[in-house]
């Protein structure tokens, strides 16, 4: 049987702001049975109590731009983990989903992995055999020919048709959505053309809707057929963004397009030069960093749909904080608002995945996925993040730990 988890004496609080006064939260069969003024809650004979003595309650994190497998291409990640098996990566990942989780992500989007490994991690973390937050994952990605999304098991075609079929072998492996790149990388090639061939777009988009699936489509957001497309149908998300500029911000602004713009990329040079990025590519990021950070800050100021989305391994150390953490402190130097925080944070990437009527607030009938807090987002802004009690997932608590620092630090 389910535990139940009552949190005593707490606040609760999500985008919507914070409830008057002091609350109780009874957690029961993975959910938010109940949320009454403390003292008033009906409490279930065997709960287990969780004094909250003043903390914050918030929804979990959600972190909807994650590589669970991936390692920089020549770095000191790479050196880690070389010769590495199918056997190997899996338990990695598996390992590096449970510190995701541990760090306050209880949701992933995964947005390429390679031969289909991390789909075993997210069914083995459905069946509770593995610790982990609920995972979405787009497979192995399609890139353009000649693309830069090796390191992730990028799959390539030589025609349309190929497209179309390699885009159905996705979805049947198991994938929840599909990852398309478009353009090149901010770290090597160039942003400021869309490479893949309309055509090629065209099959891998009517196999995703003919399946009934979104795409997560890394793009520099420049003019061009395919955006076009995107534009129009304002239901996939864009990745990355290097390049927004205005009359393509206003339509997705007017579409409500999600962005996940990954901004820790463009600053976070002492982790680069940490795992020993190739000079080059880090003078490419930087150089790709005068356009990004701009289109960050316009976003932001328009009012964007905005969410979290590191790039980087969840559990990794930034600025002495997790990535997610980080993260949220770069988004509120960009100008976000402590309630427009927390929707980015959950609520926004919850919703594209299908789960907004379930993850995203502290709600009654919601799923119990939340974090225990010393002080409240609302007041202390994203540094809030830092000081993390507890996780709880599917109403279970867990320990947080400290995230960990690259391999070479």
């Amino acid at each position: 049987m389910d535990e139940v988890l009552v949190i005593r004496d707490c606040r609760a609080v999500d985008e919507r702001g914070d409830r008057d006064g002091l609350v109780d939260i009874v957690l029961e069969g993975g959910r938010i049975a109940e949320i009454r003024s403390a003292g008033k809650a009906r409490i279930p004979k065997g709960a287990r109590e969780y004094p909250g003595d003043g903390a914050t309650v918030v929804p979990g994190l959600v972190n909807m731009h994650e590589h669970l497998g991936n390692a920089h291409p020549g770095t000191l990640e790479e050196e880690a983990i070389a010769g590495e098996d199918d056997t190997a990566r899996v338990v990695r990942m598996a390992g590096n989903a449970q510190k995701a989780l541990r760090v306050g992500v209880t949701t992933m989007r995964l947005v390429g992995e390679k031969g289909g490994l991390e789909v075993r991690v997210r069914d083995g973390i459905e069946m509770g055999i593995i610790e982990g937050p609920r995972i979405r994952t787009a497979g192995a990605p399609l890139d353009f020919r000649g693309g830069h999304g090796g390191t992730v098991g990028a799959l390539e075609g030589e025609s349309a048709e190929e497209y179309g079929r390699l885009a159905r072998e996705v979805i049947d492996s198991g994938a929840d959505l599909l990852k398309l790149m478009i353009c090149g990388g901010g770290a090597g090639q160039d942003l400021d053309n869309v490479r893949m061939p309309l055509e090629d777009f065209q099959a891998i988009r009517a196999a995703a809707r003919e399946a009934g699936v979104r795409m997560a489509l890394h793009t520099a957001a420049i003019d061009h057929p395919i955006m076009d497309v995107l534009l129009d149908d304002g239901v996939d998300s864009l990745e990355h963004c290097y390049r927004l500029p205005d009359h393509i911000l206003e339509r997705c602004l007017a579409q409500d397009i999600l962005l996940v713009m990954t901004p820790l990329v463009g600053r976070s040079p002492e982790y680069f030069q940490t795992i020993r990025l190739a000079p080059d590519m880090v003078e490419n990021l930087n150089e790709a960093g005068k356009s990004h950070w701009p289109a960050i800050r316009k976003a932001v100021e328009k009012g964007a749909r905005l969410a979290l989305g590191t790039d980087f391994h969840s559990h990794l150390e930034f600025g002495s904080t997790s990535a997610p953490v980080r993260e949220l402190e770069v988004y509120e130097e960009a100008g976000v608002q402590p309630t427009a925080l927390l929707a980015l944070a959950s609520r926004n990437g919850a919703s594209w995945l299908g789960l907004g009527d379930q993850l995203g607030l502290v709600e009654e009938g919601f799923l119990a996925d939340l974090l225990v807090l010393e002080e409240s987002p609302l007041e202390k802004g994203a540094s809030a993040f830092r000081n993390m009690r507890q996780v709880i997932a599917r109403g279970r608590l867990y320990e947080t730990r400290p995230p960990e620092p690259p391999p070479g630090a």
